[in-house]
């Protein structure tokens, strides 16, 4: 019902589940991290080639327009369907409790893009304004 009144869908793909990806086609972001990536796809995320290809496969079993592999403390890997493969260093913070932290950013990704008033199509600039911040 979203996807046809125009409104984008940013889904994270969390908790740790295999589902049928073809029944969210169209998503404009799908967010995940290391362990529902592997529940996903089969693929094991240990390096940045890791995301990045499993990422490529998500693109293409979801339909998405962009992935976001959330990768911890070595921080996200975007890629989106036209190509565009970045990692975005995390900058060095002392850690009081990581629990929610990647539904935080899925959340404050998504607020930022919205409110740059281009939410259907956010560049990776976009995305990785929200992580520099």
């Amino acid at each position: 019902m979203a996807l046809a009144s125009g409104i984008p869908i940013v889904l994270d793909a969390g908790p740790a589940q295999a589902f049928p990806l073809e029944r969210v086609r169209g998503l404009e972001i799908l967010t995940l991290n290391e362990t529902e990536t592997l529940a996903l796809t089969g693929l094991e995320v240990r390096t940045l080639d890791e995301a990045a290809d499993a990422a490529a496969l998500l693109l293409e079993r979801a339909g998405a327009h962009a992935i976001v592999v959330k990768l911890g403390e070595r921080s996200p890997s975007l890629r989106t369907a036209n190509g565009v493969n970045v990692h975005f260093p995390a900058g060095s913070v002392e850690v009081v409790d990581t629990t929610a932290a990647g539904d935080a950013f899925t959340a404050a990704m998504t607020i930022h893009i919205c409110r740059q008033a281009t939410c259907a199509k956010p560049s990776p600039m976009e995305i990785w304004s929200v992580h520099s911040q």
